[in-house]
């Protein structure tokens, strides 16, 4: 009998040894995760602050100096030099309407408009509204060809409600919804429209270029002069563009943290542009078109900077 308890004995002490042993790899393995997670958060805390670092260094409280013509086409350049891409990838246009300069590059290059098109597109239906033709409480009706499904209009109201007018151009404008700007395209008809974009010096668009919705830096910067020399008219609707994607594209640079920026932007498969009026003391128009450049919403930002410093020391 003794025997036997002592062999028992010896089998606890071995049992509470293991056990022991247990425990301590389970605190181990406890300490061991929640110092990864710990490691894990430090971490992305620093990716999150390096990331907005990056992001908000590519803003000054300064514009660049630039003194002549000859220093902005070195900024342009160094500008350029950054990314990589073929010329007919990037065209712009910067427009002084004080003295009518003039700067651009490849203006008449095809581009695709993505959302450029509503700019011209509200001022059409401002116009109508100031005819009689409709009202700012028009309603228009939802069709299901302009149905996008998740996405703005889409996620409120459903095919065939009827949407107030004055709602359709604000979000148009100020979200770029989609769906809004093809309700009022589809209710005065796709080529009728695009034929009215002429009445304020747009191009003279073919069928394949309003099926493929295809543009110009030069058709767009003549919609520009046209809205900037017709600002009282369209004053309800530049208000609107001054708070359309704000702290992107044309705004996201140090102009932007100095002067309004009354703009509108289009994005769509590589292709990203923004257009608009920089209301420095004297304002200046601007139109820059991209296809395919890689980071090309800082390269619109960059290129707006660097005409700002330029247009200012113009008029010191």
């Amino acid at each position: 009998m003794k025997k036997r308890k002592r062999k028992t004995s010896r089998q606890l002490k071995i049992i509470r040894r293991k056990l022991l042993l247990i425990m301590i790899l389970s605190c181990l393995i406890i300490i061991g995760c929640v110092a990864i997670i710990a490691l894990k958060n430090i971490s992305e805390d620093m990716l999150a602050q390096f990331t907005e670092e990056t992001r908000t260094s590519t803003k000054g409280d300064e514009l660049p100096t630039i003194e002549s013509k000859s220093d902005l086409q070195e900024s342009i350049a160094y500008i350029l030099d950054a990314y990589d891409f073929d010329d007919k990838q990037l065209s712009y246009i910067y427009y002084d309407p004080k003295d009518d300069e003039t700067i651009q590059v490849n203006e008449d290059e095809d581009m695709l408009a993505a959302s450029t098109y509503k700019l011209p597109l509200a001022m059409y239906y401002y116009d109508l509204i100031e005819k009689g033709v409709y009202t700012k409480d028009t309603a228009l009706p939802f069709y299901e060809e302009a149905y996008m499904p998740e996405e703005g209009l889409s996620t409120i109201y459903t095919i065939d409600d009827q949407i107030p007018l004055s709602y359709l151009i604000r979000q148009a404008i100020v979200n770029s919804d989609n769906s809004a700007s093809l309700i009022m395209l589809y209710t005065t008809g796709v080529l009728e429209t695009y034929q009215a974009f002429s009445n304020y010096g747009a191009k003279q668009y073919t069928l394949e270029e309003i099926n493929n919705n295809v543009t110009t830096a030069r058709s767009s910067m003549e919609v520009l002069k046209y809205l900037y020399n017709h600002q009282d008219k369209y004053q309800e609707l530049i208000d609107l563009l001054k708070i359309a994607s704000q702290g992107y594209f044309l705004q996201a640079g140090t102009a932007a943290e100095h002067y309004e920026i009354a703009h509108k932007y289009g994005e769509f498969a590589g292709y990203v542009n923004d257009y608009g009026i920089v209301y420095t003391e004297e304002p200046y128009l601007i139109a820059i078109f991209t296809d395919g450049i890689v980071d090309s919403p800082t390269l619109i930002a960059d290129l707006n900077d660097v005409f700002c410093a330029y247009h200012q020391q113009k008029y010191k």
